[in-house]
């Protein structure tokens, strides 16, 4: 069976990610010198993880323009994309650079449903949980949600292996302490 990998808000070709964009200590939410060390950042980043059998759920937010969809072309895997707010490209431009499957959310075995936004808790009754993205460096403080934009996961896919890891790392964390771990702390050495 091929390895399942998961990541959002990828932001390619989106200057304001570097530029303008910031954690709520001021500092940038994406560390790159510009729009182009970022895009080659990321596609080396998956590439070193994913390979060309693998499965690969792009939870939203590919990039904001028609042009930079076509870098999707440069990534590995079997990918899958969960359609984002800012994905305004067509099907035909996502199935060009190699997307084989479009959804607006996708279930898995009923564990955890993919999304791009967080889902109203209400929508989880029939979930455990719900694997997301849009939020980049803040989170859902429910054990029921992780957030796999690429903040939280330094800028690399994250296995369903992990995904399952962190969503019961913080399942026990929020029953000790009130409070679900922040990922994206820990991708930047602070937690």
């Amino acid at each position: 069976m091929a390895n399942r990998w998961f990541i959002a808000d990828l932001h390619l070709s989106h200057n304001s990610v570097v530029h303008t964009f910031k954690h709520s200590d001021g500092s940038p939410l994406r560390p790159f010198k510009d729009i182009e060390e970022h895009d080659e950042t990321i596609i080396d980043n998956w590439n070193k993880t994913v390979k060309a059998s693998d499965l690969i759920y792009m939870l939203g937010d590919l990039s904001m323009s028609r042009k930079a969809i076509k870098i999707a072309a440069r990534l590995n895997g079997r990918k899958r994309l969960i359609g984002g707010n800012h994905d305004f490209g067509s099907i035909a431009d996502y199935q060009e650079a190699g997307f084989e499957k479009l959804y607006g959310v996708k279930v898995f075995n009923g564990d955890y449903i993919c999304s791009h936004v967080p889902l109203l808790e209400s929508c989880l009754d029939r979930f455990v949980n719900n694997c997301h993205g849009h939020y980049h460096s803040h989170h859902v403080n429910n054990p029921k949600y992780l957030c796999c934009s690429a903040e939280q996961t330094n800028f690399f896919p994250i296995s369903h292996e992990e995904v399952k890891v962190r969503m019961k790392k913080n399942k026990e964390a929020f029953e000790e302490t009130g409070n679900v771990i922040d990922w994206c702390k820990v991708s930047r050495g602070l937690a």
